[in-house]
């Protein structure tokens, strides 16, 4: 397997992951999955009334499906497209337990 180390740019991509290697935006995006899980397991846990809401079902819904999509093997334009989408899910778990 060859390691694709073309930048950001060279795939089309703008803004943060313009100067970023195609193996790292992977490796970035996994490492944001990671944290996505860790968080909602934290908010599982420490508030277990909110994580009855149907908010948070929706929430985790969505975490299921791009943790789905990056697992069944992505490119780092579509593991860029995944990173976005946990950053809108993270915001959308800070809004639900007052954060932001």
């Amino acid at each position: 397997m060859k390691i694709d180390n073309r930048l950001g740019e060279e795939l089309g991509l703008v803004g943060h992951f313009e100067k970023v290697p195609a193996y790292q935006i992977i490796n970035d995006t996994y490492a944001k999955l990671n944290g996505l899980n860790a968080r909602l397991t934290d908010f599982r846990h420490n508030m277990p009334a909110l994580a009855q809401s149907d908010m948070y079902a929706d929430i985790n819904k969505r975490a299921i499906n791009v943790s789905q999509t990056f697992f069944a093997g992505v490119d780092a334009v579509h593991a860029a497209e995944i990173f976005d989408e946990i950053e809108a899910i993270l915001g959308e778990i800070n809004k639900l337990d007052g954060r932001s």
